[in-house]
């Protein structure tokens, strides 16, 4: 429930079913392909937008409890969204086992690593989405611009 003493300040709107309509396409869409892409600016705008971002993390974090890898890895994104480095990571970790979801968990890893300077680490994920058939074309050719870049940093030329 919102809460808005002077509404003229207040910009998060009533949930409506339209609302719970577009989370549900969003959320089975990322169930699909949890990428932190559209869908997944979509869906957590959609809840900023209404002041319910803890609603959405309070049900990824009921869902992620119960082993849900899906769950796990998009708590991991909100959590990585929020700032909190060490939350998401032990999401990503869980979830990254999981096939066919564990190249998002991967990449989700390899933020953290990057925003930490944690090189070896990154060096370690990026050899495991360069290896990943599902892995191609414009996401593959980043993923080995970065592992030349980040591998040069630390003097190895075997990548």
């Amino acid at each position: 429930m919102l809460l808005c003493f002077w509404p003229i300040l207040c910009l998060a709107s009533e949930w409506t079913e339209r609302d719970s309509r577009l989370a549900n396409q969003y959320l089975a869409s990322l169930q699909q392909r949890p990428a932190k892409g559209a869908e997944w600016q979509l869906l957590t705008s959609l809840y900023r937008e209404k002041g319910e971002i803890a609603t959405l993390a309070s049900y990824l974090e009921t869902a992620a409890l119960t082993g849900q890898p899906v769950a796990q890895l998009l708590l991991g994104h909100l959590l990585l969204d929020s700032g909190d480095l060490e939350a998401a990571l032990s999401n990503y970790e869980a979830a990254s086992s999981a096939e066919p979801i564990q190249r998002y968990a991967w990449a989700g890893m390899l933020s953290i690593y990057e925003a930490k300077g944690r090189p070896a680490r990154a060096v370690a994920i990026l050899e495991k989405l360069t290896q990943d058939p599902e892995v191609s074309g414009k996401e593959l050719r980043t993923y080995l611009i970065k592992q030349g870049k980040v591998a040069a940093r630390l003097g190895r030329l075997d990548v």
